[in-house]
């Protein structure tokens, strides 16, 4: 289940084909988006039931360092980029959803 939802969550990452990344990298890139988008939107979010989920999927992918910092900028990133296209507002929203599609 969790995988389904780490899919329906990857809205906000811009679109890569499925043989570029595995499942670990994806929840590095989603932590990076959590975590540069609760600066954004509410600190607070970071705290969340989601947010623990997402960055507890990113430890489990042991990726090496080099690697992992390269998805957590690319979030990052991307979070940038949504926020340029939907405004802070759509963004932050995106962000909520997501979270909360992790369980809260």
């Amino acid at each position: 289940m969790k995988r389904v939802l780490a899919i329906a969550a990857l809205a906000l990452v811009v679109v890569v084909p499925a043989y570029a990344r595995t499942a670990g990298q994806n929840f590095i890139i989603l932590d990076g988006i959590a975590s540069h988008g609760s600066m954004v939107c509410n600190p607070n979010w970071l705290d969340r039931p989601g947010s623990y989920a997402i960055l507890a999927g990113a430890k489990a992918a042991h990726a090496d360092p080099k690697t992992a910092k390269a998805f957590l900028m690319r979030g990052m990133t991307d979070f940038d980029n949504s926020v340029k296209e939907l405004g802070k507002e759509g963004a932050c929203r995106k962000l909520d959803q997501m979270i909360e599609a992790f369980g809260g």
